[in-house]
């Protein structure tokens, strides 16, 4: 039994689940500071559906597989699951308050104040790349699977994921970028990859 991937797996679950929980009370705070929730109901729950199955499918996959993989695959699976939890660790920190699970952007009258770009979070991650807790969640789909030999979940869920993600990206840059401040703040960077300069070029 590949028990790096089982520990690796459950830590995961267990971080999913307390993320519902966090996302929820962040939520409360930011609409009482003068943010709305832009994401449909239905864009929520297929988030959230589409989540628990890549739960199911890569427990049941693991489970009857009970593949190993070769050992530099599996050193390079779980570099990008380290990668992926150093930079959701180094979010949340970052976001504090202001992170959670659904599309929340400033109200037009919150927008109006003295210094817009002070609504957005600038700090972190988010001084190299927008969507730095997207890039984890691409990281986590592909990387925790194949670790445990859940080749298709991980193939599958990652195609699946990079269309959910595409149209849900979109949505929430709509509402961002209609407010003042934002596309001042970060709206230069770029979404996933930050931007290498290379001395003397």
């Amino acid at each position: 039994m590949n028990v790096t991937f089982w520990a690796i797996f459950s830590c995961c679950v267990a971080e999913r689940i307390w993320e519902l929980f966090r996302s929820t009370q962040n939520q409360r705070r930011l609409v009482r500071s003068g943010f709305s929730n832009f994401e449909p109901i239905r864009s929520r729950l297929k988030m959230i559906f589409f989540h628990a199955a890549w739960v199911i499918a890569t427990f049941i996959e693991a489970w009857k597989r009970e593949a190993s993989i070769p050992l530099p695959l599996a050193g390079v699976c779980i570099l990008a699951i380290a990668i992926a939890f150093g930079l959701r660790i180094w979010t949340l920190r970052t976001l504090g308050a202001h992170w959670n699970i659904s599309i929340m952007a400033p109200d037009e009258s919150a927008s109006n104040v003295q210094s817009p770009q002070s609504l957005f979070v600038t700090d972190g991650p988010y001084r190299y790349i927008r969507h730095p807790n997207y890039l984890a969640v691409i990281l986590e789909l592909a990387a925790i699977p194949m670790l445990g030999g859940a080749f298709l979940t991980a193939i599958g869920f990652s195609i699946g994921h990079f269309f959910i993600l595409r149209g849900r990206i979109h949505e929430e840059e709509q509402h961002l970028f209609s407010r003042p401040g934002y596309s001042e703040a970060v709206g230069s960077r770029p979404r996933f990859f930050p931007r290498i300069n290379f001395v003397g070029r």
